[in-house]
């Protein structure tokens, strides 16, 4: 028995660099899909030129390719995503005070 899966079925470890797999796939002719090259650039930093993506679709990406664990359990992804600074970035400690209520809230409602 095999599985397949789709494409968008895929979810990221935002928390780590990437595979080599994925940047080879992201960088090839086949791959259609764009805002997920762009926002991966933009969140690793890859291409300094790429301007912060608007917050909803910040938070749609995550929600849709994140792996379960950060949304179940928001964290630091969650917060630079939130805050739209890139992976690399550790919030400063006045940055919780605004992201935590977000996070409970997000917990709560996909808990739910």
């Amino acid at each position: 028995f095999q599985q397949s899966f789709k494409e968008e079925d895929v979810r990221y470890n935002f928390n780590f660099f990437m595979e080599d797999s994925v940047w080879h796939h992201l960088n090839g002719d086949n791959n259609k899909d764009c805002e997920l090259k762009f926002f991966i650039q933009w969140w690793y930093a890859k291409d300094t030129k790429i301007a912060c993506p608007p917050i909803m679709s910040r938070l749609s990406f995550f929600i849709r390719k994140s792996i379960w664990k950060d949304i179940l359990l928001p964290g630091m992804v969650f917060e630079n995503i939130l805050l739209g600074h890139h992976r690399s970035n550790i919030p400063e400690a006045y940055w919780k005070l605004i992201t935590f209520p977000c996070s409970i809230i997000l917990m709560v409602t996909i808990n739910v």
